[in-house]
């Protein structure tokens, strides 16, 4: 990883570390245990990551009433399982995750709201468009009723590479412009900036694409490990459109 990367998410891995040894209780430790996990599934780290959310696991199981972060921890490590490809893992975690958001909160709750892409992405990854396309549209209202932009946006994502796979470039267009309304500096946002030019290369606009993926390597070249799956994909993309890599 780059030094730029380190400095970035190193610092706040320190941080979280030192901030540990500060917490008043177990929950506040699970809670920055939680954090960590976030940050090193950022970074794709998920052996490291998914050991965090474990952790977590095991503390708040401990306490006799269902918390919310029982419910995060199992949608992460189904998020987890999902991007190893193990869809056994992934369905039974997060099953349990959608039956205490479900029983606990109710199914038009934020707590269940949270479990719904990890749900649309393990349909997609068993090949079921259709239910994924469904569940990702309607979670987005759902996301927004509780003020979840994060959650909304990952919905987005998968909408934007449906629609590219099924050739609407318009349909991708929209709702990666959609995605950067909002100004950002996140590393991910290269991913929007990517199917942005996807969707001007299917259209033809190859200018545009190259602007949209140099946007892209600005976000990703000094904070993303060089297997990333987000700089993977901008490098195939600049590949394509036979431009120089950013990262050599």
């Amino acid at each position: 990883m780059d030094t730029s990367a380190e400095q970035l998410y190193e610092e706040a891995l320190a941080l979280l570390h030192s901030a540990l040894g500060l917490a008043a209780d177990q929950r506040a430790r699970a809670e920055i245990e939680h954090r960590l996990g976030f940050v090193l599934e950022d970074m794709h780290r998920l052996a490291e990551a998914e050991s965090w959310y474990e952790r977590v696991l095991v503390t708040m199981e401990s306490f006799p009433a269902p918390h919310l972060y029982v419910i995060d921890s199992l949608t992460r490590l189904a998020e987890v399982a999902i991007a190893r490809h193990d869809l056994e893992a992934a369905e039974r975690r997060l099953a349990r995750a959608e039956s205490l958001a479900r029983g606990v909160f109710g199914a038009a709750s934020a707590a269940f709201t949270r479990t719904r892409h990890a749900r649309v992405r393990l349909a997609l990854a068993r090949g079921d468009v259709i239910a994924a396309e469904s569940m990702a549209t309607a979670g987005i209202d759902e996301a927004e009723r509780f003020d979840f932009g994060y959650d909304a946006n990952q919905l987005r994502y998968e909408l934007a590479d449906l629609a590219l796979s099924r050739g609407d470039a318009a349909k991708a267009g929209v709702l990666a412009r959609e995605i950067l309304k909002v100004p950002s500096r996140h590393p991910h946002r290269a991913r929007a900036y990517a199917l942005l030019a996807r969707s001007h290369r299917a259209a033809g606009n190859e200018a545009d694409a190259l602007a949209a993926l140099r946007a892209a390597a600005s976000l990703s070249s000094g904070a993303l490990a060089g297997d990333h799956p987000i700089r993977v994909d901008v490098e195939r993309e600049l590949a394509l459109l036979g431009a120089p890599s950013p990262y050599r």
